[in-house]
């Protein structure tokens, strides 16, 4: 006051919080094809000034939400703010592996098609059905697969759809997951 200087200071004020869910998306399919594709969204954050990384399982973080090539298995996403905020994890997602083709023509290469088991998740059953929903074959996980007949007749090439129940180490029911595949000849 004794020299009639005067300052103004102004701050702009940042929230930063940890994400309060993350959200999962998945696409594709893990063997034969691109891979599964995993993409994860936070939700539940205060203010909107915040920048997360994500992981998948316990890999390396990354700023990129999405990851590529992700394999069958019991998988999670955690996500956590740059700055020391917080983090949080998806719920745990299953993803069935299972071939894209099969070529059954005894050439010792993908003659027939079975679901990838693993220790994760205990495969009770598995159901092939034709484009309009007949019941093809009902399979054993643990057997050697479908040869692409039905009652000792060679199916055509075509596309073939699955069901497979499992129970997996995390929930207390049976669980069904769909897909289809290519039969080629």
């Amino acid at each position: 006051t004794n020299t009639g200087c005067i300052n103004t200071y102004s701050t702009n004020i940042k929230f930063y919080s940890p994400p309060g869910e993350v959200l999962l998306e998945v696409t594709g399919r893990d063997i034969g094809g691109e891979g599964y594709q995993i993409t994860a969204t936070t939700a539940g954050a205060i203010g909107d000034e915040a920048t997360y990384e994500y992981r998948l399982n316990n890999g390396p973080w990354q700023l990129e939400p999405t990851f590529f090539g992700v394999p069958g298995g019991t998988h999670r996403v955690t996500a956590r703010e740059i700055n020391g905020c917080g983090t949080a994890t998806s719920e745990p997602i299953r993803l069935i592996g299972y071939p894209r083709f099969f070529t059954p023509n005894n050439d010792g290469y993908n003659d027939t098609w079975n679901v990838i088991n693993d220790a994760d998740v205990s495969i009770s059953k598995v159901f092939i059905f034709d484009r309009y929903g007949k019941l093809l074959k009902q399979l054993d996980p643990a057997s050697g697969g479908w040869d692409g007949t039905y009652n000792n007749r060679v199916l055509p090439a075509d596309d073939y759809w699955f069901l497979v129940e499992y129970r997996d180490s995390d929930s207390e029911g049976v669980q069904q997951f769909k897909g289809n595949f290519t039969l080629k000849r």
